[in-house]
């Protein structure tokens, strides 16, 4: 070690760990830093106003906040003889006892200071808040701390909350002990998709590291915030952007639970196993409902129907309910910002179609409570679509985000080849889990009677459109006029009967008179019997199908619900009327 540091350390005790109260048991003592006597004193009086005003102009902290870390003695000025001077910060054990401190080398790295102070980190409150605030760089935390300072609301932080800078996941067991009884702690690392190649994954092993220590130790979750904007760090937002307090609290407000259940293993990369028993003991938090009994956040809804079934107009309906608190459709909405993306309509009839439906409604819709993205002419594969869109709503806390209508972002995929609408679900899934949003999109419905099939069948292409959403809800054309039944299957949530909706412009309302089951039936409709010859039809003058495109031509001509066909395929085959040639269907 160091002369200097070696000298420092012994006079002021912090080789070996110490309390100031031997009546504190291990892991409850969180000790104030020693007086300002002895080396430590003359560290940090050797910072003067020149130096501050030197971070002032290299890291753009303010002055104000600057003094204040000052007097609490939050950095110092050591000297490394050959080396020159470095800016130190103190580390503590899990104790939250004073054991060394980390300083700037020249590398670049922050060294510890004696060697045992590894797996300490910095730390600043008190042993009586029950939420932490953690970080992975000194800058980052000071960053969101001068935000705070800037209006007038630091005191107020360390009133309820904590703040801690690691320097790894080694680190991981010392944040547990120090947040046992915390209630909420949120942890802030540089944004993955913006680092460099290799250190993406040092940081997603740091978060979940931490997640799983501070679970164990006090049940707490730990959630993610993510940088808002675009910017790779905490620091580099602060400096560019000049965020508010408004602004950081929205970014720490729209942090997401990291869920235990699917981090990765870090010889594998899979998904952690865990014993049931635990999470039933300690049952990570259900996510809250957007639509009561219908969608959470986080969670995935379609909303089916055919052409011209008024689905614009539904979801844009559902999106002003949303972002006023109505109900919707007869179920009642937690009200939240909500995000609506139109790749359909001219933005002029869109106003319009929103102003229509505010003159039916009671409720006025308040300044940025529905946010409008306009990208018809802009309709884009979502691979393209994905990084701009977390990157529109980094800064945001949206409850809901409505695309409508999805196919616009298939880009050159096939809508009815299940790996192609695979990859689109997995987007989608990124985007829900990355905003905490819950999502909403249209589709569309497929050739045929509909009143002939399984509800969950009706949507058209891949079956994977049909079963990938928590919620399907299915509009189904009614023997009345502008009359539709719902029908809602729910992955989630407990059962929902069947029930109509009637177009009564410009919005849908309840119709509880009518009968859900009295569905429309096209003319000449077959009804839900069919015969052999609806089946061998497509393969009639030798040709031979695969299993997905004979289905689809029998879907497509009588409407036959996806089950149905695959069990007269069953009976055809053992009839010896149709023969499975290696995957591909012919007459016999």
């Amino acid at each position: 070690m160091n002369a200097a540091l070696a000298k420092f350390g012994a006079a002021n005790g912090l080789l070996a760990p110490r309390t100031t109260d031997a009546s504190q048991a291990p892991g409850t003592a969180i000790v104030e830093l020693p007086d300002y006597t002895n080396q430590w004193q003359t560290f940090v009086g050797q910072i003067t106003d020149e130096n501050l005003q030197g971070i002032h102009s290299q890291c753009g902290l303010s002055l104000e906040f600057l003094r204040y870390a000052r007097t609490q003695g939050w950095f110092g000025l050591i000297d490394l003889e050959a080396s020159g001077c470095a800016w130190a910060h103190p580390l503590r054990d899990g104790r939250g006892v004073l054991v060394g401190f980390s300083y700037a080398g020249s590398d670049g790295e922050w060294p510890h200071e004696p060697s045992e102070a590894d797996g300490c980190v910095f730390y600043a409150g008190n042993a009586n808040v029950r939420s932490a605030m953690v970080f992975s760089s000194i800058l980052d935390a000071f960053s969101i701390l001068d935000a705070f300072a800037k209006a007038g609301s630091l005191e107020f932080l360390f009133k309820v909350c904590a703040v801690i800078v690691t320097f790894g996941p080694d680190c991981a067991e010392t944040v547990a002990r120090l947040t046992k009884n915390a209630t909420h702690v949120h942890v802030w690392p540089a944004n993955m998709d913006l680092t460099p190649n290799g250190s993406a994954n040092e940081i997603e092993k740091w978060v979940n590291e931490l997640s799983i220590r501070v679970n164990m130790a006090g049940g707490a979750t730990v959630r993610r915030i993510y940088t808002p904007g675009g910017f790779q760090s905490a620091d580099e937002w602060c400096r560019n952007a000049l965020p508010t307090l408004e602004m950081v609290s929205s970014a720490i407000s729209a942090a997401q639970p990291v869920d235990l259940l699917a981090l990765p293993n870090a010889q594998d990369g899979l998904p952690l196993m865990i014993d049931a028993c635990q999470i039933i003991i300690k049952p990570p938090p259900l996510p809250d409902d957007v639509i009561k009994g219908i969608l959470h956040k986080g969670g995935k809804m379609v909303l089916g129907g055919g052409s011209k079934s008024f689905k614009t107009w539904i979801l844009a309906q559902l999106a002003r309910c949303v972002a006023t608190g109505e109900p919707w459709l007869g179920f009642p909405t937690i009200k939240g910002d909500v995000l609506y993306i139109n790749f359909e309509l001219h933005t002029a009839f869109f106003a319009q179609r929103l102003k229509e439906l505010g003159q039916n409604s009671n409720r006025a819709l308040e300044d940025g409570a529905l946010t409008l993205w306009n990208l018809r002419g802009f309709s884009a594969d979502i691979d393209d679509l994905e990084a701009r869109i977390l990157q529109r709503c980094a800064s945001r806390n949206f409850s809901l985000i409505i695309f409508d209508p999805v196919y616009k972002m298939l880009g050159a995929r096939d809508e009815n080849k299940a790996g192609d609408i695979a990859s689109l679900s997995n987007a989608l899934e990124r985007i829900a889990v990355r905003t905490g949003a819950a999502l909403a999109y249209g589709a569309h419905f497929s050739k045929g009677n509909q009143a002939t099939k399984d509800s969950i069948d009706r949507i058209g292409g891949s079956g994977v459109f049909a079963r990938d959403p928590d919620a399907i809800l299915t509009l189904t054309r009614h023997e009345e006029k502008d009359a539709f039944t719902v029908d809602a299957v729910l992955r989630n949530h407990a059962p929902v009967d069947p029930f109509v909706l009637r177009w009564e412009f410009p919005i849908m309302k309840r119709d509880e008179v009518l009968d859900p089951s009295k569905l429309h039936r096209s003319a000449g409709g077959r009804g839900s019997k069919y015969t052999q010859d609806d089946m061998t039809g497509p393969l009639e003058g030798g040709v031979e199908l695969k299993d997905g495109e004979w289905f689809e031509a029998v879907n497509g001509e009588c409407g036959m619900a996806e089950r149905t066909f695959h069990a007269k395929k069953k009976t055809l085959i053992a009839m010896h009327v149709v023969v499975d040639k290696r995957g591909r269907f012919r007459l016999a």
